[in-house]
């Protein structure tokens, strides 16, 4: 719901690829989440999340938007991304949600997109009119979290920054 509240901002909406991008990003995830209830509906099954807030993601997070804002100081096109930055976050939660929910009973709700998000962004911008890209970009890193995984001192863990 929130991903579709931020396709109507006006800095969105003055690119038709743009909102389009983050519309189809939503039909997607939407149909994920009612393939799940379906599966779902008629078990005893039930999906649940829980918190758990890693000082490495909010430091690192806080640290990335400290400097997103020096940057958009001198720079003004950072602070026009700042909703294409908010879409991403949402997007990543809802979609690191799901995959968590298709695969196990629990989702560890916490600060973990942030870093992913604006890294991510620090780097590499799709243009507008490429935005969907960014999308799909991120879908793939997540996915590659859930799905390339090594045990680590008797823990099964994703191999993304194997320093944390």
């Amino acid at each position: 719901m929130g991903l579709l509240l931020v396709s109507f901002v006006p800095r969105i909406q003055a690119n038709l690829v743009l909102t389009r991008s983050l519309w189809a990003a939503v039909i997607g995830l939407l149909v994920w989440q009612i393939a799940l209830f379906v599966r779902l509906r008629g078990t005893s099954e039930v999906r649940s999340f829980h918190q758990i807030l890693r000082p490495q993601h909010y430091l690192q997070a806080s640290v990335q938007v400290a400097v997103f804002v020096y940057w958009g100081y001198f720079w003004r096109p950072v602070y026009d991304h700042a909703w294409l930055l908010v879409a991403q976050l949402l997007f990543a939660y809802v979609f690191d949600m799901l995959l968590s929910w298709s695969r196990r009973d629990s989702y560890v709700l916490g600060f973990g997109p942030f870093p992913i998000i604006f890294s991510t962004n620090l780097f590499l911008w799709f243009r507008d009119d490429w935005f969907y890209l960014q999308f799909l970009m991120l879908a793939a890193g997540f996915l590659g979290k859930e799905f390339v995984r090594w045990q680590r001192d008797g823990q099964d863990t994703h191999i993304f920054n194997p320093s944390a």
